[in-house]
């Protein structure tokens, strides 16, 4: 059994590697992750609403002083209710929005370690309207120190407390 479950550390651990640079044996000091969550969509006969989310999150081991999030101006434009962002996707965080060349810039100011931030975008549209993507909204994820990368924050800080308490095994 403690053979198997330390192949499965080291399985996981070298495709979070391979495939996003991001180890779970060692937390960097500035290290972002964000990742998009899957759409929901619900539709009536004419009209459907579409909800996004996508999480930012601080898995490095120090906090970073400023931390931005940069948007398309024009997608958000018409939006059905205000963009929600919130710690954890439970509190409401409060930010500031600027508008630079047809970009929000979202500013989350100080995010401690092992903390997340969640935004909420909610449309309202035909049901014949393609369905909106990240992809479509999202610029830029910009921490004052460190890069930004694509990939769990939620999963990669549960796999390193999981090799912090049975790594050893």
């Amino acid at each position: 059994m403690l053979r198997s479950t330390r192949w499965l550390f080291a399985v996981v651990g070298a495709v979070l590697l391979w495939r996003f640079g991001i180890s779970i044996a060692r937390a960097p000091e500035h290290e972002i992750l964000y990742a998009a969550g899957r759409p929901l969509r619900t539709c009536v006969p004419e009209n459907c609403v579409t909800m996004l989310n996508l999480e930012v999150g601080n898995t490095g081991t120090a906090a970073q002083s400023d931390v931005r999030v940069r948007f398309r101006a024009a997608p958000l434009a018409g939006l059905a209710l205000p963009m929600k962002v919130r710690n954890f996707g439970k509190v409401d965080r409060a930010v500031e929005v600027e508008e630079e060349d047809g970009v929000l810039v979202y500013r989350l100011g100080r995010l401690e370690p092992q903390k997340r931030v969640t935004f909420e975008v909610t449309f309202l549209g035909p049901a014949s309207e393609p369905l909106p993507t990240w992809d479509a909204l999202l610029v830029a994820v910009e921490p004052a120190e460190g890069e930004a990368s694509p990939g769990d924050p939620a999963g990669v800080l549960f796999l390193r407390m999981m090799h912090a308490l049975f790594g050893w095994l």
